[in-house]
């Protein structure tokens, strides 16, 4: 396992987690662009599980296992909120043709996670929403 976490749902600890990753990410040698997007589509996951599935209740659980098998990454992020169901793809607006003050509230989270991985799905098992989220990666040749 390259990466574990339990936390409750509150913002600070998201932020701990993916500065964690972020860290354990470039150790094993990833690119800090790849590390960013990673990062980013973590913490988009996190947000959702704590707007989502906990309301911003500060008490819910929420565990992240991170792990790297040859040059697939996978992240595991696991909740005990209610069911909650993928969003298919919309299409994304087009930001650069619309003033900032008028873009519609929220979606871009789950676009911007489909846009940077490579599969994502989400699973339900006796009261416990299981998110996975795989991107392959690259590493330098010396770390592999």
């Amino acid at each position: 396992m390259l990466y574990t976490n339990k936390i409750k749902s509150r913002q600070p600890a998201v932020t701990c987690v993916v500065a964690g990753m972020e860290a354990r990410l470039l150790d094993i040698g990833l690119d800090a662009d790849q590390t960013s997007e990673i990062c980013l589509v973590v913490a988009e996951a996190l947000n959702n599980v704590v707007e989502h599935a906990y309301r911003y209740a500060e008490d819910g659980d929420i565990e992240i296992f991170v792990s790297l098998d040859g040059l697939s990454l996978t992240i595991e992020i696991n909740d005990f909120g209610p069911e909650f169901q993928l969003p298919s793809a919309p299409d994304s607006p087009r930001v650069e043709a619309q003033d900032l003050e008028s873009l519609p509230e929220g979606g871009f989270g789950w676009n911007l996670i489909l846009a940077l991985t490579d599969e994502v799905s989400l699973t339900r098992k006796k009261s416990r929403n299981y998110l996975k989220i795989s991107k392959k990666i690259m590493l330098p040749a010396s770390r592999i």
